[in-house]
């Protein structure tokens, strides 16, 4: 995994260079299915072959030596490769009157944006606060985020097939 290396002193000029201090490990399994046949009438001759794959994996971040917060938008050690972190909606208030009723403080989603109208989005509190804390975004202190998916795709599939005519 390549990470910045060593902070260097402003006067080197430069970011500090990449290196692989990281180790990300795979687990899974993979499944292929094939069958090749061969035909024979006279001199001419037929093959085919078709063929179908299923793997599946989830890789985890085993070794890290950069993010020792483990922040969460970075890579931490510990972290599932590609998690993706973020608020769950419970829904759209309806009225003004359902949302002045929310007693839960929205403002850090963006300032002013979210005041109590009808339009905005009510989010579920997993967090015991009454506001939603965001303060230490880190896997043990998330507040109010939770795992929401993962950008990486879990399974693989793929089929293929073949013909051969007289080696055509």
């Amino acid at each position: 995994m390549l990470a910045a290396s060593l902070t260097l002193p402003n006067v080197y000029g430069y970011n500090a260079p990449l290196e692989n201090n990281g180790q990300l490990r795979t687990n899974g399994y993979e499944i292929v299915l094939s069958w090749n046949d061969r035909f024979e009438c006279g001199r001419a001759s037929l093959t085919y072959g078709i063929s179908a794959s299923l793997a599946d994996s989830k890789s985890k971040l085993v070794k890290f030596a950069g993010n020792e917060t483990k922040t969460l938008g970075s890579n931490y050690e510990g972290m599932e490769w590609g998690e993706i972190w973020g608020y769950h909606i419970e829904g759209i208030y309806k009225t003004d009157a359902e949302a002045a009723n929310r007693h839960i403080d929205q403002t850090f989603l963006g300032g002013n944006r979210f005041t109590s109208n009808a339009g905005d989005f009510d989010i579920c509190r997993t967090s015991t606060t009454q506001r939603k804390s965001t303060t230490a975004r880190n896997p043990e202190d998330h507040g109010d985020l939770k795992k929401i998916g993962n950008s990486q795709p879990r399974y693989h599939y793929s089929f293929s097939a073949n013909l051969s005519w007289n080696g055509f």
